[in-house]
């Protein structure tokens, strides 16, 4: 048994959001599920909604104990550069910030799911293994068409489908070796809970469909890599739909790709940075040891009673920088 925070009632089923409970009713006066999940279409949804919450909590006393909560769960969102959010499938969410983007997996159900068919949602380019068998069968027909005017049909024919057999057979665990494998890389690639995209680590985002139409992926292809280097890039799941407001998923998917884009293209490059860091640090070793071959050389300046001791110490505080 839970105590809601806002009227200390003692609960055996909570409203949460945060650290915080909230028995039902409370839950209720403050519209809880409407923005628990803090799905808003932009920053100025997202600050009207916690403004008129927060109206709400100033007019009921009771209320006072969570005002501050409810703040920070708003303001968590708006200080780090809200733009906008969106379910996916399988119970996903991708929410856009400034600079990032974070993922959200709900549990291990939902990700399993994805997991277990990521071939099918992503849509493994197999046509070149299509194209073969395609040849085959045409060199089989003109196989058995010579062979034919040549009457040695019966034959052909029991070869011919012999070979089938085993081609059909090695093709089948050549598949089933493929998916294994496509489900064990792609444990790496769906984690649970939230996965946080530094958008400055990616060159690109594209948008795609299954063959089927009735799945579509956000791709997003880090630096130095392509969209064909799909298990070397993080996704984003999400049904296209073919009614009513699924229709506009569509448009504002688009809409996303392209004003991520944007903002990919307007970050600095983390390349450049790295680069920048490592000669300001290759720098900073190579005039520390300039310095040290100086000391040794004012030490044996010392010891050949040249300089004096003050002089050599002098020098040395100033070449330490001390």
């Amino acid at each position: 048994m839970d105590t809601c925070k806002a009227c200390n009632t003692k609960v055996f089923f909570t409203s949460d959001f945060s650290d915080v409970c909230l028995c039902k009713n409370c839950a209720n006066q403050i519209k809880l599920s409407s923005w628990k999940d803090r799905n808003f279409a932009s920053m100025e949804e997202l600050v009207n909604t916690k403004n008129n919450i927060l109206s709400i909590i100033s007019s009921n006393p009771n209320m006072t104990k969570i005002k501050k909560s409810v703040e920070d769960y708003f303001n968590d969102y708006i200080d780090s550069g809200f733009i906008t959010s969106l379910d996916g499938k399988a119970g996903q969410k991708l929410t856009i910030f400034n600079d990032h983007c974070i993922i959200t997996t709900k549990n291990e159900i939902k990700r399993d799911e994805l997991i277990n068919r990521f071939d099918e949602y992503i849509d493994h380019d197999l046509d070149d293994e299509d194209d073969d068998d395609e040849i085959k069968a045409i060199s089989n027909i003109g196989r058995l068409g010579k062979n034919l005017l040549r009457g040695n049909i019966v034959t052909t024919g029991i070869s011919m489908v012999a070979e089938s057999m085993i081609n059909e057979k090695q093709k089948e665990r050549k598949e089933e070796k493929a998916y294994e494998l496509s489900r064990r890389k792609a444990k790496g690639l769906i984690s649970l809970g939230d996965r946080t995209l530094n958008l400055k680590d990616y060159s690109k985002v594209e948008t795609y469909y299954a063959a089927n139409k009735l799945y579509g992926y956000v791709q997003f292809i880090p630096k130095g890599k392509k969209s064909t280097d799909m298990f070397d890039c993080d996704y984003f799941f999400y049904s296209p739909g073919v009614f009513g407001h699924n229709i506009n998923i569509k448009k504002k998917i688009e809409q996303l790709k392209n004003t991520l884009n944007k903002m990919i293209s307007t970050l600095p490059s983390k390349t450049e940075d790295d680069v920048k860091e490592v000669k300001e640090e290759d720098s900073h070793k190579k005039n520390t040891n300039d310095n040290f071959i100086e000391i040794r050389k004012y030490k044996e300046l010392l010891d050949e009673g040249i300089i004096t001791e003050e002089e050599f110490n002098k020098k040395k505080k100033e070449l330490l920088n001390l």
